[in-house]
């Protein structure tokens, strides 16, 4: 038995969205505990879903399910599925939500949903009807029902087409992974596969770049580089928002270069 079930979704808090999730799980499983991991990600911006899914997944208590709802596909013929990754769970539409667990090779287990077994589901809302009640059920007896669930070899998931970075001595050439509520930039470069030195100088897009070890170091005008809290790389501004300033958002295209030579390992 699971305490608690995570939810991530882009429903916002303006309508009623989240408190119908919330009620479903919790009329199935009254004593379960809900955390909310965040439910701002941009509308349809599975990329951002993907990456806060996974960059917070390690911080929540062990047997948590995890039920990710960015779903654009809502109502089509995509698969639902169920996924674990040691004492995790994970339920998703196949979309790509679950694309950085495949790329670190962290899915022990996967599952597509053969069988929905609840009536009175719409075509526009699965979060209530049928990814909270699988929660639900799943927190009281976490065994997947094999007359609901096949099992798939990982090859069947469906993952973003997202390419990986190019790094050198001169430059780095990434993507934005996600932009957080401050305007720092996450990008696709993971802190240990570069050795920045601090204050080393360079540009991006002709500003001022500096690498840099807290937010504070910074000087007004110049964009900072440092060492993510999540493990990837940030680009970020003193007190103002680096994607406002840069105009970035979650898969753009970005490239830093640098004034001084230094050898890299991608």
């Amino acid at each position: 038995m699971s305490n608690f079930i995570a939810l991530l979704t882009d429903f916002g808090d303006k309508d009623p969205y989240v408190a119908e999730v919330k009620g479903k799980i919790f009329s199935l499983n009254p004593e379960v505990k809900i955390i909310d991991i965040t439910h701002h990600i941009p509308s349809f911006d599975v990329l951002a879903g993907a990456f806060c899914l996974y960059t917070c997944y390690v911080y929540l208590p062990k047997g948590t399910i995890f039920v990710a709802v960015i779903d654009p596909g809502v109502g089509t013929r995509r698969h639902i599925v169920l996924a674990r990754v040691g004492d995790y769970w994970f339920l998703a539409p196949d979309n790509g939500l679950l694309s950085f667990f495949v790329w670190e090779g962290k899915i022990n287990e996967l599952f597509f949903l053969k069988e929905n077994p609840f009536f009175r589901v719409s075509s526009t809302f699965h979060g209530r009807d049928i990814f909270a009640p699988l929660a639900a059920r799943l927190s009281v007896n976490p065994c997947p029902e094999e007359i609901y669930w096949q099992r798939i070899n990982v090859s069947e998931l469906k993952l973003l087409n997202f390419p990986c970075p190019k790094i050198s001595a001169q430059a780095i050439e990434a993507r934005v992974c996600y932009v957080d509520k401050f305007g720092n930039v996450i990008l696709n470069v993971k802190n240990n596969q570069l050795n920045l030195k601090l204050a080393q100088k360079g540009v991006v897009q002709d500003y001022p770049l500096k690498v840099i070890e807290t937010y504070s170091d910074l000087e007004e005008g110049a964009v900072g580089l440092l060492y993510g809290s999540h493990g990837f790389l940030e680009l970020c501004l003193k007190q103002k928002s680096c994607s406002n300033l840069l105009q970035l958002s979650s898969g753009s295209k970005v490239t830093i270069y640098f004034d001084e030579q230094k050898k890299y390992s991608s």
